[in-house]
């Protein structure tokens, strides 16, 4: 009832909401216009991305003018690298199969304790790159201390860590964080560095891992999961305009591009949890067939690893959600053909 101004209401928005079960708002977004954020009866896709969606030629022209050239072929690239990925046939090791946050956070604590501040920050991020929700105040004043007594020659992890642990509340996360993106682009001695391809495919997590180049990856990752975070959630009884959803959109998108920026220095055929953050955030900005994929794949190499998986508290929980959202995707692909045929623009 709240959005009959916005919408014309036929037998497709009912089937849409009947399907997905989802915020009647969220009707407009499929049919929503890529470049003008008009909503059309009757949309054109892109044909090389297949996420893009317009009202018009026009429109699909001055979009790709404007910059979705270069947005779509980041997407094709990521496609072919990912097919390049699993075409591989060196068996990777998955790193992060036996690790526990929580006993990281512990082990983190600990060290700072005992003088070594350095080491405590690695294991403190590699607990949030695993699980963001323990950025909790209580956990974080543990991180907080290793960050404050850290070295100069872990200046930029300190960075990095610090986009979690920050105190200001001037400033939003997202601002915040990407200040220190901007910080990290600008050194170019770090950067350099990071951005050299290394030859040595690491199989555990204290050997032959670049920290620093590690590190930069999970930069991408925390701002990624910042913007996701503040634009996840809607309230139902609140009105979602075009804007906000154009804006919820874009948000999710950066998201996307962070998280596969973030490839270039992790690589998610050797850990679980970027594997994760693939999946779903793919499913976000509507690729299905990328977001299912990798969520299979996640899922698959957990029932591959019994050993690590019938020992874990951590990872069970993640192979529920994954699996359910897996259950989801037929039903959203196949609320997308009941809202009509898409014609493809080439």
């Amino acid at each position: 009832q709240s959005v009959m101004g916005l919408v014309s209401w036929d037998f497709r928005d009912l089937a849409q909401m009947y399907i997905v079960k989802i915020n009647p708002n969220a009707v407009l977004s499929l049919r929503e216009c890529h470049h003008c954020h008009g909503v059309s009866e009757k949309v054109l896709m892109c044909a090389a991305c297949k996420t893009a969606v317009y009202c018009c030629k026009l429109c699909q022209k001055a979009a790709w003018k404007a910059g979705h050239k270069h947005e779509c072929t980041r997407l094709n690239t990521t496609r072919k690298e990912e097919r390049q990925e699993r075409r591989t046939e060196v068996k990777k090791v998955l790193i992060d199969r036996t690790l526990s946050p929580k006993t990281l956070w512990k082990k983190g604590v600990k060290l700072t304790k005992n003088g070594n501040p350095d080491e405590a920050m690695w294991n403190f991020l590699i607990a949030l790159f695993m699980d963001f929700s323990m950025d909790k105040p209580e956990h974080l004043k543990d991180a907080r201390k290793a960050v404050n007594r850290s070295s100069i020659k872990c200046k930029h992890i300190a960075m990095i860590l610090g986009m979690v642990t920050f105190l200001d509340s001037n400033k939003h996360p997202v601002a915040f964080g990407s200040e220190v993106m901007k910080k990290l682009y600008a050194d170019k001695a770090f950067f350099n560095t990071v951005s050299t391809k290394r030859s040595v495919v690491p199989t555990e997590l204290e050997e032959d891992i670049d920290r620093k180049s590690f590190a930069f990856g999970v930069a991408h990752i925390f701002l990624a999961r910042w913007l996701s975070r503040c634009h996840r959630s809607w309230n139902d009884k609140d009105r979602c305009t075009d804007t906000d959803l154009s804006v919820r959109r874009k948000a999710f998108q950066d998201a996307a591009n962070l998280i596969s920026e973030a490839r270039n220095y992790i690589d998610p055929l050797q850990w679980l949890t970027l594997q994760y953050d693939l999946g779903y955030i793919n499913l976000d900005i509507g690729a299905y067939d990328q977001g299912r994929t990798w969520l299979e794949t996640f899922v698959c190499n957990l029932n591959n690893q019994d050993d690590c998986y019938t020992n874990s508290t951590h990872w069970p929980g993640y192979k529920k959600a994954a699996e359910k959202k897996l259950k989801v995707v037929p039903k959203v692909e196949k609320a997308r053909k009941i809202l009509g045929s898409m014609d493809v623009l080439i």
